[in-house]
């Protein structure tokens, strides 16, 4: 589940940085504050949070939506900016490493998600910390949805 999630948003993260390309400085500062408005109105209303656990909730929410990207920046960059190496000069010790890195990545994704989810019980009941896995991947496959809309809607444009 953790790991169809990190691929999840992975991908949403590459989808949005591709956009930020196109869509420069302010422009993309701006979508990018209607995406998260979108999401915390998404996620408040799905949840059922109350004024005092929404006033509980965000802080550890955007503490925790904060170090992860920090975490997946570094994967993405790797994969994305790094140099892929020439798989048909792989060594063994190489790809040990390799393996190695990725169970690194994993890890501490799973430390975060721990620790995120151990403060989270203290503020919100935990059948609403289980729904919001759902719910994040709800908001997900729907601002997905909403990006090909719209990258349809530009082509036809054309």
């Amino acid at each position: 589940m953790i790991r169809k999630l990190f691929f999840t948003l992975t991908a949403v993260c590459i989808a949005l940085s591709g956009i930020a390309q196109k869509e420069k400085g302010e422009g993309w500062e701006k979508r990018k504050e209607q995406i998260y408005s979108q999401k915390v109105a998404f996620i408040t209303q799905k949840l059922e949070l109350s004024t005092e656990e929404s006033q509980n909730f965000w802080p550890l929410y955007n503490d925790f939506e904060n170090k992860k990207e920090e975490i997946q920046k570094g994967r993405v960059n790797k994969v994305v900016h790094g140099k892929h190496p020439d798989f048909s000069q792989l060594t063994n010790d190489d790809a040990d490493k390799m393996i190695e890195e990725h169970f690194q990545v994993m890890q501490r994704m799973l430390d975060l998600e721990k620790d995120f989810t151990t403060k989270l019980k203290k503020v919100i009941p935990s059948a609403k910390v289980v729904r919001l896995q759902y719910v994040e991947m709800e908001f997900k496959r729907q601002l997905l949805d909403q990006l090909r809309s719209d990258r349809r809607a530009s082509k036809e444009k054309k």
